[in-house]
């Protein structure tokens, strides 16, 4: 999508932990000052959250914008970006368990003014957009960020299963960075994605690889590649917790991980049709 709108941005790499590479960023703004620069709160794959205060810092020295892609974090981490020194923040209301179609683009006080606008008509929402805003979505997203988050809890819960998954033969992406309290990614090495979520969806476990814009997509993840990944590329599954997550809900995900890890291991591993897996 980012080479669809803009063809000749520059990709920022990432180290092997998943966090943005500030020094390459500082070195990037150095000789394209004055740069837009778009950076995800936390990567949506692996849970890795980025350092919002580094990156803006960075900007301001170079005279740079940074816009903060917080659609994965909103609801469920309480920063205010903005004040971290975010020029502006987008959010999405169906990611914080809200209805679709309604999201948010929240501009500082310093860059609002100063941003053309999208759809010209009305004097709907500031002039910036034109058209009769969608106020049931807008409620229930506004309704949604306003809930508590039991972060604490969540990541408990993530903790649980990482440690399971690990104890088989997992390997958890970004595990050396702080990250979201919901989101897990965890390769097994020599097991195709497909393969595992063959199983999983057969045992009545959701999961994906990659984000969960490409469930149904078992191609290489390109944000565990750009980690350098290599092979674990392909081998990793992205196992997201709902608000509402129970210890049922963990038992019975690790059940069926250790089914399909221990089958698919013993097979040395092939990848696994339905049919195969029903025998």
């Amino acid at each position: 999508a980012s080479k669809a709108a803009a063809p000749k941005a520059a990709v920022i790499p990432v180290l092997p932990s998943g966090l943005v590479d500030l020094l390459m960023l500082d070195q990037m703004l150095a000789a394209y000052p004055n740069a837009l620069v778009c950076l995800m709160v936390a990567n949506n794959e692996t849970g890795v959250r980025h350092d919002i205060a580094a990156a803006a810092w960075a900007c301001a020295a170079h005279g740079a914008i940074l816009h903060v892609d917080a659609a994965q974090s909103a609801g469920r981490c309480r920063e205010d970006w903005l004040k971290l020194g975010a020029s502006s923040v987008a959010l999405s209301g169906h990611k914080a368990g809200g209805p679709p179609g309604a999201g948010a683009l929240v501009f500082s006080s310093a860059h609002g003014e100063h941003v053309a606008p999208l759809l010209k008509g009305g004097g709907q929402e500031r002039g910036w957009r034109g058209g009769t805003p969608a106020l049931a979505a807008i409620a229930g997203m506004a309704a949604a960020l306003d809930q508590p988050y039991e972060a604490v809890k969540i990541a408990e819960y993530r903790d649980e299963l990482e440690a399971f998954c690990v104890g088989i033969g997992g390997q958890v992406m970004g595990a050396d960075a702080a990250r979201m309290p919901n989101t897990l990614c965890v390769a097994l090495p020599g097991v195709r994605a497909d393969t595992q979520l063959i199983a999983l969806d057969m045992a009545g476990v959701a999961v994906s690889a990659g984000s969960a814009c490409s469930s149904g997509k078992v191609a290489a993840s390109h944000v565990l590649l750009a980690m350098g990944m290599g092979d674990l590329a392909g081998q990793a599954i992205r196992v997201s917790l709902p608000w509402n997550v129970t210890q049922a809900d963990c038992t019975a995900f690790k059940q069926a991980y250790e089914m399909m890890a221990r089958r698919a291991l013993h097979r040395n591993p092939v990848p696994l049709t339905q049919a195969q897996f029903a025998n």
